[in-house]
């Protein structure tokens, strides 16, 4: 089966409408569809720059994105993790809006996988 967007946006797709359905709940179908798209168009986009078989970057810019991606990962889960102490040991009341949770994650996943090395690269 040949793999394209077309394929990966219609998988996302199918997998939102069969969890929502299941679980009659609209976020864990969003959820699943997110995940199929970002990993389908990650997996898609190290296809297509193996199929190349050239080297764009040198080892030292690919370390660069490399860190870079590292950093925004663990700055984003310290923010996460130091709001959840917070709220439940000096609050003691964890109040997450679950919408705005799967937010956070998709932007963070977002600036990690895209954003990020398309600023390194650019250097």
């Amino acid at each position: 089966m040949n793999v394209n967007s077309w394929t990966i946006c219609l998988g996302a797709f199918l997998a939102f409408l069969a969890i929502t359905l299941m679980t009659d709940n609209i976020q864990w179908g969003f959820v699943a569809g997110l995940s199929i798209s970002v990993g389908g168009f990650k997996w898609l986009r190290i296809k297509r720059k193996e199929a190349k078989e050239e080297l764009e970057y040198d080892e030292r810019v690919n370390l660069n994105i490399l860190q870079c991606s590292l950093y925004v990962y663990s700055g984003a889960l310290v923010l996460l993790l130091s709001y959840l102490i917070i709220s439940s040991q000096i609050l003691h009341n964890i109040s997450i809006n679950i919408e705005l949770l799967i937010w956070y994650l998709v932007i963070t996943l977002f600036l990690g996988f895209y954003i990020v090395p398309v600023i390194i690269k650019r250097r």
